[in-house]
Parts: structure tokens; sequence; C-alpha cells
């Protein structure tokens, strides 16, 4: 341990010990988020404002499919009919809007 001329403690570690110092409170940080986002979820589903996934969707999302995608076949649509109801074509709605990789934004269409 060093002390500055001012009595601050200063420690001295190699890198490696170093480095896993700070993944393992990066690995912390990750696990907090995650447990907000669970007791989040758990209070909307008390609250009713929220509910669990049926297990059909939860189902499908295991295989990759998107989320809109997922409920859709849940419910036995079509996409032309998704697409109608949600005032897009169907192209822009196969292209764009189920893709796995799509984020929705405060622009997307929420009704969805």
């Amino acid at each position: 341990m060093i002390i500055t001329p001012m009595g601050e403690e200063l420690v001295l570690l190699s890198r490696v010990e170093y480095d896993r110092l700070a993944a393992l409170a990066t690995e912390a940080e990750e696990d907090a988020a995650d447990v907000a986002a669970y007791d989040a979820a758990m209070a909307a589903i008390a609250a009713g404002r929220d509910g669990p996934l049926p297990a059909e969707v939860a189902a499908l999302l295991l295989r990759s499919t998107s989320l809109i995608t997922a409920v859709r076949k849940w419910r036995g649509m079509k996409q032309t009919e998704l697409a109608e109801r949600a005032g897009l074509s169907q192209g822009y709605l196969s292209f764009r809007v189920t893709s796995s990789a799509w984020t929705p934004t405060l622009r997307s269409p929420v009704h969805l």
C-alpha cells in the first residue's frame, strides 16, 4: 500500500488482477440490471399492467423467431392480416418488423 502526502491510500495491482476485478464489476452490474428488469416485470404483472408470455410464444422465441412473428403465429394471423391492421405493407412487415434484429423505437408502430 502507498500513502500519499495527503493521506490517501493507494493500492498497486497487476494488470491481470485489475482486469479480473474489472470483469467481476461488469458482471455484477449486468446481474443487477437483470434483477431490476425482473423485479419491474413482476411488479407490472402483479399490478395487472402486463402478463407472462403464453408458453407457445415463448417456445417460438426460443427458436429465434421475432416477438411479433411469434405473437402473430400464436394468434393464427397471416402477415397480410397483421400488416393491414397495422397500416403497413406486407413487404415492410416481412422485411423490417419481423426481423429478429429489429429493435422498436418510439417512432415504430407500437400498435402491432
